[in-house]
């Protein structure tokens, strides 16, 4: 079994931070408003979020609209639309959604962003990056 390997483990100095890369709102499938969850979290000791709102691209202009609590706010949205769910973290636009998925992660890619899809049951994070990556890729990795 292939293990993920801690790209981490040997750095020195530097400070973990404790965030979340999912919390939608009210604007989309949320239960409380955009401040309530900002509230929530800082409540909590987290130290970033992203508003992962349902195909609502969230600007870092619309968060600095909202108390921080000096959180800090990652733009983006949970692209959802035609297909698997996928999180657009660090967002500086919109991307629209397309029916084949592999085409919505090369437009992340293009604007330099992350795309994470949503694991399923038994499914690792490896094999969906490397199925992300080699979109013809299917079944456990070797």
């Amino acid at each position: 079994m292939n293990h993920i390997q801690n790209p981490y483990a040997g750095l020195s100095g530097g400070q973990w931070l404790k965030g979340n890369l999912h919390a939608p709102t009210t604007e989309s499938d949320g239960k409380r408003s955009r401040q309530a969850v900002i509230d929530y979290y800082t409540g909590r000791g987290y130290d970033f979020l992203l508003d992962s709102d349902h195909d609502i691209y969230t600007s870092a202009e619309t968060l600095s609209k909202h108390d921080a609590r000096g959180m800090v706010f990652i733009p983006g949205n949970e692209i959802t639309a035609n297909g698997p769910h996928l999180l657009h973290v660090g967002a500086d636009r919109q991307v629209a959604p397309s029916r084949e998925r592999q085409q919505t992660i090369q437009d992340n890619v293009a604007v330099n962003v992350l795309s994470v899809k949503r694991l399923r049951p038994n499914q690792t994070m490896t094999q969906t990056l490397t199925q992300m990556r080699n979109p013809g890729l299917s079944g456990p990795l070797p």
